[in-house]
C-alpha cells in the first residue's frame, strides 16, 4: 500500500505523532541547501547563472528534520539521507547525537555530469547519502548473492533521461532508488520519504512490492 501526503514535511510530521507512526526505514533526497547567486555562467552559452533550483532549495532547515523524524525510526531501521558533499560531516554529527550510528557513505556516479564551469573547477560527477542505524540495531542488509562484496558505489550510470525524466532539476534514477530500498529494508516494510520530488522512492517501492508513506 502506499500513501502520499501533499503537505509541508514540517507541518506533517504532527499527524504522524498523532497516528504513532512507526517506519522501518527514511530513505529521501531532501533539500542540499546549495543554491547561489553568482556572476559567471554555469555553462559555456548557459543564461542561467550559478546553481539555483528553487525558492524551495533556499534557507532550508538542514538539519531540523531530522530531529523531527527521527523519533519514527523503529529500533531496528534506518535513514538514508542524500546530501552535498559539503555537509556530509554536519550530517553524520548530527545523526549520532539523535540516536543513530553512521556505517557509511553511498555514491551515485553520474557517467555524463552536468559540466558546470569547466575552466574554474573539477566536474562533480558524485552524490552521495549517508547511511546510518539506530543504536544498537539488528539492521537490514541485503547483500546481492552475485556481489561477492558490496562497494558503496551503488550505480554508475548517466542522469535520468528519456520517458523516466520529469520536470524535478534533482531527479535520482529509478534503478538506484530501487537497489538502495531493495539492500536497506525487507519486503513490506514501512518506507518513509518525507521529501519525494519526483515521486521515484514510491515507484522503486512499488515495483518492490513494498509499502510507502510519503
Amino acid at each position: 500500500m502506499i500513501q502520499i501526503y501533499h503537505a509541508d514535511a514540517f507541518e506533517i510530521i504532527k499527524d504522524f505523532y498523532q497516528q504513532n507512526l512507526k517506519v522501518d526505514a527514511i530513505i529521501t533526497d531532501p533539500p542540499y541547501n546549495i543554491s547561489v547567486k553568482n556572476h559567471f555562467s554555469t555553462l559555456k552559452s548557459a543564461k542561467r547563472q550559478g546553481i539555483d533550483f528553487g525558492e524551495w532549495d533556499k534557507n532550508f532547515r538542514l538539519l531540523e528534520w531530522i530531529a523531527r523524524y527521527a523519533p519514527l525510526v523503529n529500533p531496528n531501521g534506518c535513514m538514508v539521507i542524500f546530501c552535498s558533499y559539503r555537509f556530509i560531516s554536519y550530517i553524520a554529527d548530527f545523526l549520532e547525537e539523535n540516536g543513530f550510528v553512521v556505517k557509511d557513505f553511498i555514491q551515485w556516479v553520474k557517467s555524463n555530469p552536468m559540466p558546470r564551469n569547466l575552466n574554474r573547477r573539477y566536474v562533480q560527477d558524485t552524490e552521495f547519502a549517508l547511511w546510518a542505524v539506530k543504536k544498537k540495531a539488528r539492521w537490514v542488509f541485503n547483500k546481492p548473492k552475485n556481489e561477492k562484496y558490496l562497494r558503496p558505489l551503488i550505480l554508475k550510470s548517466p542522469v535520468v533521461s528519456g520517458l523516466e525524466r520529469v520536470k524535478h532539476p534533482t531527479q535520482k534514477s529509478l534503478a538506484l532508488m530501487e537497489k538502495i530500498i531493495s539492500i536497506h529494508t525487507n519486503p513490506n516494510d514501512i518506507v518513509l520519504d518525507p521529501f519525494m520530488g519526483s515521486g521515484t522512492t514510491g515507484l522503486a517501492c512499488k515495483n518492490l512490492n513494498g509499502d510507502l508513506s510519503v
